[in-house]
């Protein structure tokens, strides 16, 4: 049975949003009425695109890993300790980059920063950051949980 990946449905989601936008600007600048909210939006949707698009890499193998030499040079037991601290420092990265974001965002809210055009809350792409880093938190602890208990990685196929 298939796994339902909302990463995955939510970037590809948001990349036909941001080309629907990119084609709208491009069809009203043609004739000669140029629209000045597409590139701001364009700019969002990126970055949602790339955090939930990132969060689904890490998840299913898409991230590069370099461990030709922990299993040329580690036995069984030694590349599962390997692994769990590899998921340790994930954690560590995603967790910072979450409360980085969630501080920044606070931070921006506070401030009631916008977006020049569109008058957007800034919150608005702040709030993926927070999404890949909690996905992605959530993800390396499950695989942590398996190497424990004598499984293998999922997130390298």
């Amino acid at each position: 049975m298939k796994r339902f990946h909302l990463d995955l449905v939510l970037s590809s989601l948001v990349l036909i949003a941001m080309a629907t936008v990119i084609l709208i600007q491009i069809v009203f600048r043609l004739m000669g009425h140029p629209l000045s909210w597409t590139e701001e939006v364009a700019r969002w949707l990126l970055v949602w695109a790339t955090f939930a698009g990132a969060s689904y890499a890490f998840k299913n193998g898409g991230l590069i890993t370099v461990d030709y030499f922990v299993k040329k040079l580690l036995k069984e037991q030694g590349q599962k300790i390997s692994g769990i601290c590899a998921m340790i420092f994930t954690i560590a990265y995603f967790g910072l980059m979450g409360i980085s974001a969630c501080a920044y965002m606070k931070m921006t809210l506070e401030k009631s920063q916008t977006y020049p055009i569109t008058k957007v809350p800034y919150a608005i792409t702040l709030i993926s950051l927070i999404y890949c880093g909690i996905s992605c938190c959530i993800f390396a602890v499950k695989e942590i949980q398996k190497l424990l208990k004598g499984g293998e990685k999922d997130c390298h196929h």
